[in-house]
This record gives C-alpha cells, structure tokens and sequence, in this order.
C-alpha cells in the first residue's frame, strides 16, 4: 500500500469561531431538528457569506427536511448533491430559493446529481450561473465586497474521473492565473486519503482508492487550493455499520481561505434519509447588493467594469424551473 502524496495543508479556520460541540470518531449523536432553538435573523445584506453543503441521497423526505431547516435569513447558499428529481426532472425548492440546475439538464435523460440554491435575498444582479457541460457539476460566480468568487457544487463518482476533468477544465477557463483565483470547490468527492480521513480507516486506504485521491490531490495542488474543513472530522454515517467516513469536502484559493471564519459539519442537523452530515462554511465576504432595472434580463446582469458578469465569466448565464 501506497500513501498519497500532496504538498497539503489543511488549514485551521480562524480564532474565535463558532463550533458545534466537540465530538470524535468514537462518539457520535445528533438531536431532532424540532429540538433546536431558533437562530437569529440576518440582515438582507449578509456581511458573510454561509454555505450549507449536504449529500441529500435523492430523498425527498430529506430534501424537505433540509428546506424546513435552512432559513434563508441564515445561509446564503445550498450546495446539494444527489438531490430529488421528479418525473419531470424538477427539483424541489420554495420560494426563497433560486435553483440553479447543470446547463444541460433539461437537454438528455441523465439524471443531475448538483444542484444550488440560491437564496432570494441575494440580488439576482450580484450572482449568475456557470455553465458547464456535465450532470453532477453545478456552479455560481458571485459579486463580493472585492472580486468576483466561483463556487462549484461538485458530485464525483467513486469510480471514475470524467466529473473531476470537467471541473478542472471550468476552473482553468474562469481562473488562468491561479494566483489570482477566487475559487471553491465544495461537494461529495468519493476519494479516501489518510490527507483527511481517519487513521482508522485505513482498511480504505488500497492502492486503487489511494491512485483515485491522486487525481483530485494533484488537481488541488494545480490551482493552488487548500482544505478548509479539518482533518479527521468525518461527513457520512453508514448506514448499516455506522462507520464514519470522509467522501465530502472544501477545498478553497488561497484568498478565500484567508476568510474563512468557520468549517465544520452540523451532525444535529443531518436531514432524514440521508447518510450524509451537513457542512456549514462561514466566510467573510460582504455580498454585492446591486439594483436591478425593472425590465432586467439575464442578458443585462452587470457588475463591476461595466460588463455583463456573463460575459466576464465566459458563459451566457443558465438556470431552470422547479416546483415550489
């Protein structure tokens, strides 16, 4: 067995932070969603940005769940993968949330597995999807306080790499100068490496699973990201042997990692019918409360630089319908 290797830092969120309780590997309970207090309301104009990042396993119990519990006073964005589709390919959503499909979502038969949520209190001038030819690849450029920041949504199946290629290729079209990159990737990589799983998981650790994190460690290193949720804290709960495993995580520009206030999972906060923990990142970055014209279009979303952000994110802007 060989180990994977990777120039890595995982960096340490900033001093003080809100965290959940301390718990480890060897113990682990939640609380029911109906047991936990009420948060506090936040202004229209978020001073962070907060991102609540959740593997709904195509449940939707759980995405319901999920949407009874996310207020959108208090989190900017979901980050869902392996969300619910319908019959008619339609997600759930209500009507605080903008849903963001895959550009082709509509255009064949496979099935999304990302998908975002935007919430309505952001402006629809200060955010615009990216389009990127790939089902399980969701994205947004969002306008903050000082340049624009890409977030991709990223669902990687255990067992190939073509959703990995997509999203290298994104992030090489939005990003060609890495060192000025704002970039997030967030989602459900599938790749186990001691670089953030636990030691005692190292049954995992095989010489294929150790070959496949390579892929996604090297691309990492590429465009000069670093892991922002901490080593060790484990994302998913198996079902049946209750192991606790790590296939979620963030990687963040070095920028955006200067800025992160917190990262961690919400175990209390797990949805129903899903394997998968919560993460909350907070970061500290004010979002653009841009004024739209009455007769705005997609077309006429500007920014900074009187240019429209499509333009300037190489990519007409793309979203969908859902059902409230």
């Amino acid at each position: 067995m060989h180990q994977s290797t990777l120039p890595f830092t995982a960096r340490t969120t900033r001093s003080p932070a809100p965290r959940g309780p301390a718990w480890s590997y060897d113990q682990f309970s939640g609380s029911p969603l109906s047991s936990l207090p009420n948060m506090p309301e936040r202004p229209n104009r978020p001073m962070h940005l907060r991102i609540w990042q959740q593997n709904l396993n195509k449940s939707l119990d759980a995405q319901l769940d999920l949407l009874h519990a996310a207020n959108p006073d208090n989190y900017d964005l979901l980050l869902l993968q392996e969300p619910y589709l319908d019959h008619l390919n339609l997600t759930r959503a209500n009507h605080h949330w903008t849903v963001v499909y895959p550009s082709r979502h509509h255009d064949d038969d496979t099935r999304s597995r990302s998908v975002i949520l935007v919430s309505c209190k952001i402006s629809t001038g200060a955010w615009v999807p990216i389009s990127i030819p790939s089902p399980d690849l969701t994205a947004i450029t969002i306008l903050t306080n000082s340049d624009p920041v890409h977030i991709f949504n990223a669902y990687i199946e255990g067992d190939k790499d073509r959703a990995l290629h997509a999203l290298s290729r994104a992030t090489q079209r939005l990003t060609p100068d890495v060192q000025e990159g704002r970039v997030i990737w967030a989602g459900d990589f599938n790749r186990t490496t001691p670089l953030w799983d636990a030691e005692s998981n190292n049954h995992l650790f095989t010489s294929e699973n150790l070959d496949r994190a390579q892929v996604l460690l090297n691309m990492v290193a590429e465009y000069g990201l670093e892991m922002v949720l901490p080593q060790g804290i484990p994302t998913l709960e198996a079902v049946r042997t209750k192991n606790l495993t790590r296939p979620d995580n963030v990687f963040c520009s070095d920028s955006i990692t200067n800025a992160i206030i917190s990262c961690s999972t919400a175990p209390e906060l797990r949805p129903t019918k899903t394997d998968h923990m919560p993460i909350h990142t907070t970061i500290d970055l004010t979002i653009e409360a841009q004024q739209n014209s009455p007769n705005a279009t997609s077309e006429t979303w500007t920014g900074t630089n009187s240019k429209p952000l499509w333009q300037r994110t190489r990519g007409p802007p793309h979203s969908g319908d859902h059902h409230d």
